[in-house]
């Protein structure tokens, strides 16, 4: 039911709506099964009953059995010089363990992609390209925060503060980090457009505070009008290859913000990061804007909102916790061992927070602007499940700006459990002052359903459905209910409140015992961890491996050796974390992948047949390598 209504249901929308001429498979097994060779993921679902028809591309490394694979429909396996598995193929082909339709299937789809995609080198317009990345920027901030300093009027007596104000955070790292054409940092930009202004740093991008740095922004805060400080996650704090260990951005951050607004009233927090951070400053702070990750013109976008050019109409796409233990998953996220349990099940994000009445720093769909709209008129008409739904809304403010409308469905009176209410529609109006317009969205009955594992179908359970209108989560402006009662099925098995009741209790943090989540799933939790008789094997990591002498020689020389294979990124924190954690926890096998020819299948069976201790074997492995 989770993967149905939450997960695969985002997939689903892009695959029938976007028609995208590629999806990648992951890494990991979903319930058992590797993605990468899941015939009922690749199959299935994403082939028979979304009628995708273009290539599955696996993840970096992440084949398992490449056979299984082309059988599950993966097409294409990354990176390309898996010579190994080439033979593995065509031994394959020849002992009719492969259907050659089947490798004719995955080549057809691959030779299409290639014809329709051609690697031409057409031509483009870097600086159009550039400044459209600057309006979707500039479009997407979120303001969170604002006691009427923003706009800015003045602009005279600024201090910039920061290191993100020179070097912006403007990607993510790893497979994200995309060469820009150009790269303007935020004093840049005050350079380019003439806009006066101090700098100083303050702190760097690590956790560490450097008292003079501190004693000089504070100086200049003292005598400043208005005080920026560009703060949020370095790119050791979150990554492509780790997980975030904590929600709060670095102590030098935080600390000189707290300290700034407390000595200067008009002290603006800019943040730029990837994901929900805490804010033990904010009462102080006048003004917080978030970017996010604002793209190669993001620093151009910042100044466009901060003076009024643009006004900011972005609304968050996720809850904001006060805390990381206030999290659904808190007690399952990122632990020891092989297994991610999903044990919150729907009740992820928002849907956790709003049920479980859980109070959080900003709600899901929040965001501030620079005028005020008012809401009114709702009408729904059409017959139940497929409904138009109207209503009016007027720009009441004094400037021009643009808000995202939101509609959410709340069941009253469920009888299998269910989040309090969920997303169904948005859709953003730009209004001049005093401007309305009737905006109108569209519900069918996929917006009523929940996914019965029962029929394995979509099903409306008998009901009063409200249908809210608001400008996020908890700021709802308009109700209006629709009545359903034909529904003659009962709630699966799995889902009842007598045997799972840990589902249906409402008390925060959630607690779900290993029995109710395995009642749900009917799927037994697997060991999580590698049991002392069990054998080694090419899915094992090198973590896993270092228990043995053989294991930690080749732990070390797999680092030794990623080192050598990016000289010019020694030096970086950031990718040689994202390294070494790829390194320790990928599978032996996503090491020959990755190895550019330098490891064999048949070098690393021999090492795994040394770690079992089974010599004769390794010298075997060995000698055919």
């Amino acid at each position: 039911r989770t993967l149905h209504e939450i997960y695969l249901s985002a997939f689903e929308k892009v695959v029938k709506q976007a028609k995208p001429a590629t999806i990648m498979a992951a890494y990991n097994k979903l319930n058992g099964t590797y993605c990468c060779e899941n015939t009922w993921l690749l199959d299935d679902i994403l082939r028979k009953q979304w009628g995708f028809s273009g290539v599955v591309v696996s993840d970096w490394g992440a084949t398992n059995d490449r056979i299984k694979s082309i059988n599950a429909s993966m097409d294409l396996e990354m990176p390309g010089n898996a010579k190994d598995n080439d033979k593995k193929v065509a031994d394959a082909l020849d002992q009719g363990q492969l259907n050659p339709n089947t490798v004719d299937a995955s080549l057809s789809r691959l030779l299409s992609l290639i014809q329709s995609h051609p690697t031409d080198g057409k031509p483009f317009n870097s600086e159009i390209h550039h400044q459209l990345a600057r309006k979707i920027a500039s479009q997407s901030f979120v303001l969170l925060k604002n006691d009427g300093i923003l706009p800015l009027n003045d602009k005279e007596g600024i201090l910039i503060v920061g290191d993100m104000a020179k070097y912006p955070r403007y990607q993510g790292s790893g497979s994200s980090l995309i060469s820009p054409t150009k790269l303007p940092s935020l004093t840049d930009v005050f350079d380019s457009e003439q806009i006066p202004y101090t700098y100083t740093r303050g702190f760097g991008n690590d956790s560490g505070s450097d008292e003079s740095l501190v004693d000089e922004a504070l100086s200049l805060a003292k005598k400043a009008k208005v005080v920026l400080i560009m703060a949020g996650l370095p790119e050791t704090y979150e990554s492509e290859g780790f997980d975030r260990e904590h929600m709060d951005m670095p102590k030098s951050h935080n600390e000189l913000i707290s300290k700034i607004s407390e000595i200067n009233k008009n002290t603006v927090v800019i943040l730029s990061a990837g994901s929900p951070v805490t804010m033990p400053w904010l009462d102080s702070a006048s003004a917080v804007l978030h970017t996010y990750l604002g793209g190669q013109a993001g620093s151009e976008a910042i100044v466009d909102v901060l003076f009024g050019n643009v006004n900011p109409s972005g609304k968050l796409a996720e809850s904001y916790p006060k805390d990381i233990k206030d999290t659904p998953c808190y007690s399952t996220f990122a632990q020891p061992g092989r297994n991610a349990c999903y044990k919150e099940s729907i009740f992820v994000g928002y849907r956790y927070y709003d049920t479980f009445n859980v109070d959080v720093l900003f709600p899901f769909g929040f965001g501030l602007s620079y005028t005020t709209f008012s809401y009114s008129d709702i009408k729904v008409e059409c017959e139940f499940p497929n409904l138009t739904v109207s209503f009016v809304i007027k720009n009441s403010g004094k400037v021009s700006g643009s808000e995202v409308t939101q509609l959410y469905i709340h069941h009253k009176d469920p009888k299998i459990f269910k989040a309090k209410r969920e997303l169904k529609g948005f859709e953003k109006v730009h209004l001049n002052p005093n401007e309305s317009k009737t905006v109108t969205l569209s519900l069918c009955d996929r917006s009523f359903s929940y996914y019965n594992t029962d029929v394995k179908t979509w099903v409306i359970e008998n009901g009063e459905y409200e249908i809210q209108i608001g400008s996020s989560l908890k700021n709802i402006h308009l109700k209006e209910s629709v009545t359903y009662d034909k529904n003659t099925m009962d709630i699966p098995v799995n889902c009842q409140s007598q045997f799972i009741p840990d589902y249906y209790d409402r008390h925060h943090p959630i607690s779900i015992s290993d029995g109710n989540f395995t009642q749900l799933t009917g799927i037994p939790i697997p060991f999580a961890f590698k049991r002392k008789e069990e054998p080694f094997t090419i899915n094992s990591t090198i973590t896993e491996l270092s228990e043995v002498w053989i294991g930690r020689l080749l732990a070390s020389v797999a680092l030794k050796q990623s080192k050598k294979m990016m000289p010019s990124a020694v030096n970086d924190e950031k990718i040689m974390k994202m390294v070494h954690t790829g390194v320790m926890e990928s599978p032996l096998r996503s090491l020959v992948a990755m190895s550019n020819g330098a490891l064999t299948h048949s070098l690393v069976q021999g090492i795994i047949s040394i770690a079992n201790k089974k010599y004769f074997q390794a010298i075997k492995y060995f000698l055919s390598n």
